[in-house]
């Protein structure tokens, strides 16, 4: 969002655009919060890789080449939000892999 991006750049003028909120309140809210997101990103990158390992396992496990899960995996983690859940992921893989 807007307000992410202010806060990991340390955008004290964009976040004192808010109502309420001066100069020295967006700073505070930008060094405060700035670590918080960090972290929110790295715990979003491992749960991602998790997900993506479990995906290609549950599909060769089926009898897929692994070389196509990989990139039909791929292919449909860029497609779907970041938050897209484990079984619309393998539902939508699976539906990929029938097609070729």
């Amino acid at each position: 969002s807007d307000l992410e991006d202010a806060i990991k750049r340390s955008d004290v003028a964009r976040i004192s655009l808010i109502p309420g909120i001066g100069k020295k309140t967006a700073l505070r809210i930008a060094l405060e919060l700035q670590e918080k997101l960090e972290e929110k990103e790295k715990m979003l990158e491992v749960k991602g890789f998790q997900e993506k390992e479990d995906l290609i396992s549950a599909l060769t496990n089926l009898g897929f080449k692994r070389k196509e899960v990989e990139r039909i995996v791929e292919e449909t983690i860029r497609t779907f939000s970041p938050d897209a859940d484990f079984e619309k992921l393998l539902r939508e893989s699976l539906k990929r892999m029938a097609k070729i």
